[in-house]
């Protein structure tokens, strides 16, 4: 498919694809059966080729995944000269949108309040246990969990994924309603999002990074993020230390397009980390 300026793979699906092998990977589970897709730049073209009975289904997705479908970002003209700059590095910044609401709850839900790394070693333990190999010609590779299987669950189960009380019930609960959070997807951003608040657990910060990931939601910012604060503040004003509140107010003047904005602040350098975070207690035999 055309992809005229050439589309940073990296940048807008990163936050979605599996990990690389050849290009960038991204799982999911589609009416038609779960699917693999390959994707890899070309000249001028993004290539993608996919495995598994959902793979049509699949395939479809792509242009929406890797930002095809986001016509807006050709007016993102910023008038502050260091995201100008910035932009000059990257001519367009692109949203893509996954619409497969049920992998991103699962991902952000396990990072609440925890390292990256804890995070992940989680994530990867919960797709071993209630997931499946993923389709095609690579190894440990999973689907994201079953939400059938994960809704049969106890919070004691997940326990021994290093899984505190309340992220586990939070998850079991999202597992039971999946089929109907996905038909989500299917109406606007805004509307989606004053159901998702709805259910305890689900802040201004989960759904920030669900409403880009999932929607293509070029204004989400991720609001109670300990780090981000700090760094727009910093690359903006030199302050080292900052809140939401001025958060909200660094954004504003690119509001429609504050996604794009923090895509750009957050390649320029942030305030140096004074105390390295240490890892996350293991509660396992706790």
């Amino acid at each position: 498919m055309d992809a005229e300026p050439p589309v940073d793979l990296g940048v807008v699906v990163g936050d979605v694809a599996t990990r690389r092998d050849g290009g960038w990977l991204w799982v999911g589970r589609f009416p038609s059966g779960p699917a693999t897709v390959r994707i890899g730049p070309a000249p001028n073209a993004v290539v993608a080729e996919s495995w598994g009975p959902g793979s049509a289904e699949a395939l479809a997705a792509v242009p929406g995944l890797v930002g095809l479908a986001d016509p807006a970002a050709r007016t993102f003209d910023p008038p502050e000269p260091l995201l100008g700059a910035l932009l000059r590095r990257a001519p367009e910044v692109r949203v893509g949108r996954s619409t497969q609401i049920w992998p991103s709850l699962v991902k952000r839900v396990l990072e609440q309040r925890v390292t990256g790394g804890s995070a992940a070693a989680s994530h990867l333990q919960l797709r071993r246990r209630y997931g499946d190999p993923a389709p095609g010609p690579f190894t440990d590779l999973w689907l994201s969990p079953d939400p059938e299987r994960l809704a049969q669950e106890s919070y004691a189960r997940l326990h021994e994924v290093n899984l505190d009380r309340r992220r586990a019930e939070l998850l079991i609960e999202l597992a039971r309603r999946a089929r109907r959070l996905q038909t989500l997807t299917e109406r606007p951003v805004t509307e989606a999002l004053a159901a998702l608040s709805s259910l305890r657990g689900l802040g201004p910060w989960t759904l920030g990074h669900v409403a880009r990931e999932v929607w293509g939601d070029a204004d989400a910012v991720p609001f109670g993020d300990y780090h981000l604060p700090h760094h727009v503040a910093f690359v903006l004003t030199g302050r080292r230390r900052s809140d939401d509140v001025e958060l909200e107010h660094l954004l504003r003047p690119w509001s429609g397009h504050r996604a794009r904005a923090l895509r750009l602040l957050l390649t320029a350098p942030g305030p140096p980390r004074r105390t390295p975070r240490g890892d996350d207690p293991d509660i396992r035999g706790s």
